[in-house]
């Protein structure tokens, strides 16, 4: 569970599903007056409503071929064969990367065939009443929910603090902002004269832009979808996965076969994009400019 920005890294799990475990209600602690009411006032109390919220992973599957002709033409030189599949490896890593690059930013929920996104998780009950099985639409649940500003309009960094404030007086304490190009752009020009831009050391290893203010970094995403922003608390996220499924031998030419090619590189994982307290975090949606 490394954890860079914040964020866990990668938590390995067994299994199919993933149980984040809840308090419920909490209990009510009261006062004791003096004299022989103590003895019948030191009872043992019992708040039910522990439970949880269960998640059901997401199956991925990909089989690469490797074409018998493709080979042929480089067999020989076994430097440049290497260096080739080496190629066609890293080709389906990209490819996963783009894959849970582009789920996690849209508002799928997650399930056995959908990778959940942020943008379904961080909602207040109305659209997406649903997450790990609980329903948010109901006022018992309301702790469940997340924080949303539904039409922004315009984006302004008074708008923004709030969005702070909110979460702050839930527990939360978001330091990442993921936006889009359009909305970054805004974002960047709201603080531009207020802020000393630097580039912390957990994100200079990704690479990008990024900029400070208030304490939270801003993050450009391309697969963010348009007019919307996610104020994120990094500590209640967790990107888990129960194998990278990259088979040891990288290419299987046994079972190649029936597809009448040389080679197949395997990837097959179980994994999901959880979030173990949504009221900790913000989404603003329809910003405008």
């Amino acid at each position: 569970e490394n954890k860079i920005g914040g964020f866990e890294r990668l938590k390995l799990v067994n299994g199919y599903q993933q149980e984040v475990r809840l308090l419920g209600s909490i209990p009510t602690i009261s006062t004791l007056a003096d004299g022989s009411g103590e003895y019948a006032a030191a009872t043992i109390n019992y708040t039910s409503g522990y439970g949880a919220a269960v998640f059901d992973l997401t199956h991925y599957v990909d089989n690469q071929a490797i074409p018998a002709d493709q080979i042929v033409r480089i067999a020989g030189d076994t430097m440049k064969t290497d260096s080739w599949i080496d190629d066609v490896v890293e080709k389906q890593i990209l490819g996963v990367e783009a894959t849970i690059g582009t789920a996690i930013n849209t508002t799928g929920a997650q399930g056995r065939s959908t990778l959940g996104g942020w943008a379904q998780v961080i909602d207040d009950g109305t659209t997406y009443a649903t997450y790990g099985g609980i329903d948010r639409s109901q006022s018992a649940n309301a702790d469940w929910r997340g924080n949303i500003l539904a039409s922004t309009g315009q984006l302004t960094l008074p708008k923004i603090r709030t969005g702070q404030d909110t979460c702050n007086v839930q527990g939360g304490q978001p330091t990442i902002a993921v936006c889009g190009q359009t909305v970054y752009g805004i974002s960047r020009q709201l603080v531009e004269g207020q802020t000393v831009v630097y580039n912390p050391p957990d994100f200079v290893t990704y690479g990008g832009s990024h900029f400070n203010y208030g304490g939270i970094t801003f993050l450009l995403d391309k697969y963010v979808a348009s007019g919307v922003m996610g104020l994120l608390d990094p500590t209640v996220w967790k990107f888990v996965m129960n194998n990278m499924g990259f088979n040891s031998q990288v290419v299987m030419p046994e079972q190649a076969r029936f597809l009448q090619a040389s080679g197949l590189v395997h990837f097959e994982a179980w994994m999901g994009f959880i979030c173990q307290s949504p009221s900790y975090n913000y989404k603003f949606s329809g910003i405008t400019s």
